[in-house]
């Protein structure tokens, strides 16, 4: 419905007829403005479906998609546990790091996510934290004395990082971060005294200390760190070890478990479904 302002101008009013969507148009409220292209624009990027309520079914870095890999303990102590290992690392090596290196390094800070989060990762071992970042500074630092321009000598860095620590079984993520430091800080300006004592200190003496407060953080906790993983229960199904590492071999992913949690969880799974499809236990017969 219209009519007329004072002044004479048409002043549109909303009917009572007018229907939800009739008045959202009217007003370009925020769904049409905004929530739409993007509906759309997601949909054409990801195949995301119609319906943006559905979205936590498709999208696993939503909350719903994170259930099975919620860290326990508390997110709250996990918290702690980085903070005592950033703290401690951080006080302990500017003790002995000389006044042109720093006595934190930022790839620290990832490794301890790995380390008080996700435990039993295998990237998360002493042996992935301390060799990984070790061995990524020393490839940073090596290539930042051969490649003067840091652009090409940022990727080749990290690339011979990814390459060095899955040779040596000490692949590490923020490996790749202690190498790009390496070069973007580019320590052999304070001398090669100080270019090559950069992996040891500060990256390598952060590494160490932060691996022991894991583990006193997680002895504290209930937990254990260095992870082992449990033996698995007795089998009540055909699917063996060996049939495990055949599956693995036939697919062209890297999976971040270990084969021993692997088999642990499919038996234990396989013994829940058991459980779930057996028949309910009969009544005792009523008594005579």
């Amino acid at each position: 419905m219209s009519g007329l302002s004072p002044a004479g101008s048409p002043v549109f009013q909303h009917s009572s007829l007018d229907t939800p969507e009739q008045t959202c148009q009217k007003k370009c409220c925020p769904q049409k403005v905004i929530l739409k292209p993007l509906q759309k624009t997601l949909q054409l990027l990801f195949a995301l479906p119609a319906d943006l309520s559905s979205m936590k079914k498709h999208v696993s870095f939503l909350p719903s998609g994170m259930t099975l890999i919620r860290p326990k303990p508390s997110p709250v102590l996990i918290g702690l546990g980085g903070v005592c290992g950033i703290l401690t690392s951080m006080l302990v090596t500017g003790c002995v790091t000389p006044a042109s290196l720093p006595a934190l390094v930022a790839p620290i800070g990832a490794s301890s996510v790995l380390v008080f989060a996700l435990p039993a990762s295998p990237l998360a071992s002493p042996r992935a934290v301390i060799g990984g970042n070790m061995i990524s500074a020393m490839v940073g630092v090596l290539v930042s004395l051969v490649v003067s321009n840091p652009m090409p000598a940022a990727g080749l860095a990290v690339g011979l990082a990814i390459l060095v620590m899955s040779l040596t079984r000490t692949l590490h993520p923020p490996g790749g971060a202690a190498a790009l430091t390496s070069v973007l800080m580019h320590p052999s300006s304070a001398g090669l005294g100080a270019a090559f004592l950069f992996p040891i200190v500060p990256v390598g003496l952060n590494s160490v200390l932060l691996v022991g407060v894991g583990v006193a953080f997680h002895h504290l906790t209930g937990h254990t760190y260095p992870h082992q993983a449990l033996p698995a229960p007795p089998q009540k199904t055909g699917v063996q070890r060996e049939d495990i590492l055949a599956a693995l071999s036939k697919t062209d992913e890297a999976f971040d478990i270990e084969v021993d949690d692997l088999e642990r969880l499919l038996v234990l799974a396989e013994s829940h479904a058991h459980q779930r499809q057996a028949p309910p236990p009969r009544p005792a017969a009523a008594a005579q």
